[in-house]
């Protein structure tokens, strides 16, 4: 989660296990987080993130919400791999998945 104008490119988060949680993956640019201000003024971006064999069971949301800011804020490139929500592998259709206008290039594997 970014909360000020800040650039996150090639990152892997990967053999990753949740039990009971709320938000399974979160990506998004937001103006305040957990109570703490930020600050969207300046462009940011997220790109190159790989999230791979990630497994979760339980209670909970489960959701993966990827949304960037605008067009100067955005977030690219984005790879769901092997993510698997209580026994069912993720698909584009998912009701888990929300995804807003200013995110491009997400793969689902």
């Amino acid at each position: 989660i970014c909360n000020n104008g800040t650039e996150f490119r090639d990152i892997t988060f990967q053999d990753i296990r949740v039990g009971p949680s709320g938000q399974l993956i979160t990506v998004i640019f937001t103006e305040e987080i957990f109570g703490i201000p930020g600050s969207q003024d300046w462009p940011g971006r997220m790109s190159g993130l790989l999230f791979k064999d990630i497994f979760t069971w339980g209670a909970g949301s489960k959701d993966i919400r990827i949304e960037g800011w605008n067009r100067e804020n955005s977030v690219d490139g984005i790879t769901l791999e092997n993510i698997t929500i209580r026994g069912e592998k993720l698909k584009s259709a998912s009701p888990f998945l929300k995804v807003n206008e200013h995110v491009r290039d997400l793969i689902i594997k």
